[in-house]
């Protein structure tokens, strides 16, 4: 069934077990069908049952129930209407505003023992709406369903099952075989559930005859009715695995929400197939099956649009907030038509209206990006435009069947009948679009499984790449001591970093940092080693070097920046440093004044200055990588210049284990230069 047409559920109901009679095979008791008007009659001996299909006296409207004198044998209902019992009288041209109605038939049971007890009769009774009671010879036998208005709407119920009444058994016992049973209906039908449901019987099937016979006939409607509900179930535990399944992928893959979304569709699916069953079984309070229903499409249009949403990268906007937003506040139309201040029909249309937007903008999406070429968005097509097409359709019969404007509310819902088993078309649907998206989750799982392989294949790579051109240990200069801490904060770092002796005992030391993670700043990183080495082996000019740094990154066009400092210590102590934006070095363990200048990379000329000092013998100078600073504890708190200022008098390994202790957030290098004192 669509997931709309619980507005009209009871109908699908009644038709279930309707259709289960036509199609059984079992059923081949012999079964006599009324010739007169109003009068039926068993033709011969044995335990036939007599089928009560034919016409029926009817009567609009009630009498005060104190006196119930259309309920008596004698009363004479000639002027009475005749009415198929087979239709609800809604669909004969009755009206009853008050809700109330009268039917009246006579059964004759003859042959049998001329002495003695008489195996017990009964009679069986098709679903009626909304509610009965049942009258044998003027006396009340039994009720179904509700024959008075509920004061709470949403707790009224209907009588959708068929009903056995045992029959007084006096007449029949003794002196007699032959009885004429006297049979009159005392029906209400709910003015609020008639307006989508119907109003009298809902169809034929009516029967007397032993209650053993009808017993089974009882025993027999059950079992036909797991059956044809049977893909209901199986459904449902299917909706469920999935869900579970769907659940399985997020858990190895839990940036990736889609796979959390999605496993709510099922969950919602499922649910709205055990509804169907728990209907028929046991809940036929119909206005809150309807509230409840609801609940379960609108998690399933919002959910499902989310994860398509997600799927294609496109990120929840004002509009599809506002989409989602509605679609949740059409379950406020189901408690209109409970306070009457709409019909069912009426209240129906405003919620699908509210909720077809979802619909119309999940397919408009699927469709456009197609068009584009989107892998992701074609495999989806297919199976979400079966789903959602075959139950706007479903739900557009139902509404226009409430109208009145088509007979046939289930014409997209005719089951097909297999084994003795139903299948209905939306539920073959639905698990054909569960399955699909299955196939298509674990072929999106084992991309991206794929992709991560490679890209840990090629970061991998990198990372190879990077020892071999950061140097693993520190050259040895004389009268210098160079300490180097470096922790990448993934497995190829943005960090880059040097030491090269120069002729007659000097140094240059760089460091730098390249912005971006992963891979595409692995791959910078190593361009930006390789351009250093080359125009450290032309100059030694801090500001030249840096010059040289920015045209090659300018030359890439990544789009990319890199913050740099070098440092150019001669053997008698000379320093020039030259910085591209970044922080500042420290000396002796405060920060330096450096001038301000752009990163590499921002424009054609960088116009980078060089500053001159000078390293007594015991100075220590100490360049550090932003990740120092931005090392980050769990309450938010940065490390921050002071707490790094105070750092630079520990040795570098020290200083980097600092930051890693406080929280590590991005890459951390540590690069220190001391002048040592002059040995004799």
């Amino acid at each position: 069934m669509g997931m709309r047409g619980r507005w009209i559920a009871g109908i699908v109901l009644v038709a279930a077990v309707g259709s289960a009679r036509a199609w059984n095979p079992v059923a081949t008791t012999d079964k006599t069908v009324g010739s007169q008007a109003a009068t039926f009659t068993q033709a011969d001996n044995g335990v036939p049952l007599i089928l009560l299909d034919g016409q029926w006296r009817f009567h609009p409207g009630d009498e005060a129930a104190e006196h119930l004198d259309w309920a008596q044998p004698g009363f004479n209902d000639s002027g009475w209407k005749l009415l198929r019992s087979d239709e609800p009288w809604s669909e004969q041209g009755q009206d009853t505003p008050d809700g109330y109605g009268w039917y009246r038939f006579r059964v004759t049971v003859e042959g049998g023992a001329q002495s003695g007890a008489r195996e017990p009769m009964g009679i069986l009774l098709p679903p009626f709406a909304t509610g009965y009671e049942i009258f044998a010879d003027g006396r009340q036998i039994g009720s179904a369903g509700s024959y008075a208005k509920a004061p709470i709407p949403f707790v009224r119920t209907a009588a959708v099952r068929d009903a056995l009444f045992e029959l007084p058994q006096a007449a029949l016992n003794g002196g007699t075989s032959t009885h004429t049973y006297q049979i009159a209906l005392r029906v209400w039908s709910d003015p609020l559930l008639a307006q989508y449901y119907f109003s009298g019987p809902s169809r034929g099937g009516g029967e007397v005859g032993s209650l053993a016979t009808l017993n089974e006939e009882i025993v027999r409607q059950n079992t036909q009715e797991i059956y044809f509900y049977t893909d209901n179930f199986t459904f449902a535990v299917l909706a469920f695995a999935v869900a579970i399944f769907s659940l399985g992928l997020f858990w190895f893959r839990r940036r990736e929400s889609e796979y959390l979304w999605f496993a709510l569709v099922p969950v919602f699916l499922g649910l709205n197939a055990l509804l169907n069953i728990l209907f028929v079984v046991r809940w036929q309070m119909l206005p809150l099956w309807d509230l409840v229903g609801s609940a379960t499409e609108i998690g399933y249009e919002v959910t499902l649009l989310v994860f398509v949403s997600r799927v294609l990268g496109s990120p929840l906007s004002r509009v599809r907030k506002g989409l989602i937003a509605l679609g949740v506040l059409s379950i406020f139309t189901v408690p209109l038509y409970w306070a009457e201040i709409v019909t069912p029909p009426v209240a129906g249309w405003i919620g699908i209206l509210m909720l077809i937007p979802i619909s119309l903008w999940v397919l408009g999406k699927l469709t456009q990006e197609s068009v584009r070429g989107n892998t992701m968005a074609r495999l989806m097509l297919s199976p979400v435009l079966l789903m959602t097409g075959l139950s706007l359709l479903d739900d557009l019969a139902v509404t226009l069947a409430q109208f009145h404007l088509i007979r046939d509310s289930q014409m997209f819902e005719q089951p097909i009948h297999v084994a003795g088993f139903s299948v209905h078309s939306t539920m073959l649907a639905q698990t054909l679009f569960l399955l699909s998206m299955m196939g298509f989750l674990v072929d999106r799982f084992t991309r991206a499984r794929r992709r991560e392989e490679h890209l840990v294949a090629s970061m991998q790579a990198a990372r190879q790449v990077q020892r071999l051109l950061l140097p693993e240990a520190m050259p040895e200069v004389a009268g210098v001591e160079i300490e180097c801490a470096y922790y990448p904060a993934e497995m190829v770092g943005g960090d880059f970093f040097l030491a090269v002796p120069t002729e007659r005992d000097g140094l240059i030391a760089l460091l730098g940092d390249v912005s971006g993670k992963g891979l595409p700043a692995s791959m910078l990183v190593a361009m930006l080693v390789g351009a250093a080495r080359a125009q450290m082996a032309i100059t030694t000019d801090p500001a030249s070097i840096l010059n040289g740094l920015n045209a090659a990154l300018r030359a890439h066009r990544t789009g990319h920046l890199a913050t740099c400092v070098v440092c150019h210590l001669a053997a008698d102590g000379q320093v020039t440093l030259a910085s591209a934006g970044h922080p500042a070095p420290y000396r002796n363990g405060s920060e330096m004044e450096m001038e301000g200048a752009l990163p590499l990379g921002a424009v054609e000329d960088g116009e980078y200055e060089n500053s001159a000092l000078r390293m007594e013998p015991g100075d220590r100078l100490v360049m550090i990588s932003d990740g120092i600073l931005e090392a980050q504890d769990a309450a938010g708190n940065l490390l921050g210049f002071a707490a790094a200022e105070e750092a630079a008098a520990m040795t570098a390994h020290a200083m980097a284990e600092a930051a890693l202790a406080h929280g590590q957030t991005d890459d951390i290098t540590v690069l220190a230069v001391t002048r040592l004192a002059a040995t004799a």
